[in-house]
């Protein structure tokens, strides 16, 4: 049960990550329209800076998950890395970071595509591996990875 609630806070992470991402792009669709029509609506300005607050509302959001997170006992680090294996976000040291994020990307990767060999309707949702110090839980999306590195408690 215990271990069931932690699985739903990092799908949790996942989910505020994709809306975050949404509303970046929707931002920056904005920035290119309104750089394109200099004479854009005098509304335009209003709304792009609305949409400013709320992504940085939910970027302060993300934050807050992320240190909760980080917080539960035995947490080593918390890794949010993009589709390609790129590092966005990580309190690990930037050797540990890379590493992680290069090995686990192209694990999920690899993990994903045995999912849909066996069923071609099923998706990847979570994938856990556990070593003897270790436990690194993987929460991954079609953009974003998010790791989570814990030393194993027995």
């Amino acid at each position: 049960d215990r271990q069931h609630r932690k699985t739903k806070r990092v799908c949790g992470v996942i989910d505020l990550v994709r809306q975050r991402a949404a509303l970046e792009r929707l931002c920056a669709t904005r920035f290119r329209s309104a750089t394109r029509n200099c004479t854009a609506a005098p509304g335009t300005g209003s709304s792009n800076q609305k949409a400013q607050r709320t992504g940085s509302a939910m970027s302060s959001e993300v934050e807050e998950t992320l240190k909760r997170i980080q917080s539960h006992r035995g947490v080593k680090g918390v890794l949010i890395v993009s589709a390609d294996g790129v590092p966005i976000r990580s309190n690990l040291d930037d050797d540990e970071t890379q590493t992680y994020a290069a090995l686990l990307s192209q694990l999920a990767t690899k993990a994903r595509n045995v999912v849909r060999v066996l069923d071609d309707q099923d998706e990847l949702a979570f994938f856990r591996i556990r070593s003897n110090k270790h436990e690194i839980m993987v929460a991954p999306d079609p953009e974003y990875l998010l790791i989570v590195v814990q030393e194993n408690v027995k």
